[in-house]
């Protein structure tokens, strides 16, 4: 494990860089700045590294950035219609950020805090019966925290929040998050990371082969607020329950698009992929789901991705643009996918959605698992 000095903020708040590594050659970066994924390092199917994660090699680069690249959001990802919510029959006002709406909770969001590491770290494999397969691994681990005054984002109640990242010796990042609050109120974290199994410098989608288990996605209105509808994904772009390629299914919407022809409305809606799926109960492992499986033909590199959260929202970083990355290069919409574990979006205001309401004593708590690994054939 190495930490270094990734930079400096405006205010003269250092910000740390972490690297987590295995004997495998896997490595992940971590900076403080929002808890962000700055890199996520695999051997590929001809043992090359490659850069699956979009970011930045400056801190300026992030401060630039305005698209939580890498980032931890929250106390609440996603949408909340109208920028308010009532909690115990008082109504809280929140920023109005996106078409009168409120997303990612607006200014002083989580991703734009600089954390705390409270805690690094390497233990060895522990014998024994466990809930997962990596729960059992050798890893090494950051653990960080933050903190979110009362009325910070507009939500009641102070908020402190601890993330764990591990990276194991079987090539899985694991991503814990606990948050207790002191008083009832909206949680709802994510990770934005922006991946491409290609390689981050890749620009396309083309040959990322992805699986998505769900049956039903959550149509919206114009502004990306579910309506409340669970529709089924059969018979509709929606449909990943069998592998199709990412890459390709964007062609087809772009190309649509250009021939003014009949698109389907969810993605005309959303210019593409940025859908809430309704991740099916099955194919368990301990306490979470398989929500995820994507698939690189040309680096061999697989991710697998598990979640407790009962949504996963699938975005093709459809106004991703005017960004220099790592290495000097010029990401491009479509060029990544997010998949960010999630509470339904809107799910406060939403009856028929579960609740992401957390007490002191009923504390949020979430486990998410990016699960690496390389086909060589």
């Amino acid at each position: 494990m190495k930490k270094f000095k990734f930079g400096t903020m405006p205010d003269g708040t250092q910000v740390d860089a972490v690297v987590l590594e295995n004997t495998n050659g896997v490595s992940v970066t971590v900076i403080t700045y929002g808890a962000k994924l700055q890199s996520i390092v695999i051997p590929d199917k001809n043992d090359q590294p490659v850069d699956v994660a979009l970011g930045f090699d400056t801190l300026e680069g992030y401060l630039a950035d305005g698209s939580h690249t890498g980032g931890v959001v929250g106390r609440c990802a996603n949408r909340i219609s109208k920028a308010y919510c009532v909690i115990d029959g008082m109504r809280y006002e929140l920023e109005k950020n996106s078409d009168g709406n409120n997303i990612h909770s607006g200014a002083n969001n989580s991703d734009m805090k600089v954390w705390e590491i409270v805690d690094t770290g390497r233990e060895e494999a522990v014998p024994g019966v466990h809930k997962t397969p990596w729960s059992s691994d050798a890893r090494e681990w950051v653990t960080l925290k933050t903190f979110s005054a009362d009325r910070e984002q507009g939500f009641p109640g102070n908020l402190t929040t601890t993330l764990t990242y591990f990276l194991t010796e079987g090539n899985e990042l694991v991503m814990e998050i606990t948050a207790v609050p002191d008083a009832k109120t909206v949680v709802n974290y994510t990770n934005h990371s922006y991946f491409n199994l290609n390689g981050h410098d890749a620009l396309t989608l083309d040959e990322i082969k992805t699986k998505i288990a769900a049956d039903y996605f959550t149509p919206t209105d114009a502004t990306l607020i579910p309506t409340g509808e669970l529709r089924s994904v059969s018979g509709t772009p929606m449909d990943f329950r069998k592998a199709a390629d990412l890459g390709g299914r964007l062609k087809e919407y772009k190309a649509l698009v250009e021939e003014e022809g009949d698109v389907y409305p969810p993605m005309k809606i959303a210019s593409g992929y940025d859908h809430n799926f309704v991740i099916n109960d099955e194919d368990v492992i301990g306490p979470l789901n398989l929500a995820c499986d994507l698939y690189s033909v040309r680096t061999g590199i697989e991710l697998c991705f598990y979640t407790d959260l009962p949504g996963v929202q699938l975005y093709t970083a459809n106004h991703y643009k005017d960004k220099v990355g790592k290495g000097g290069t010029e990401y491009v919409p479509y060029g990544a996918f997010c998949i960010e574990p999630q509470f339904f979006p809107d799910s406060i205001n939403n009856p028929a959605f579960a609740n992401p309401l957390f007490t002191e004593e009923e504390p949020f708590k979430s486990v998410s698992c990016y699960a690496f690994s390389v086909n060589k054939d």
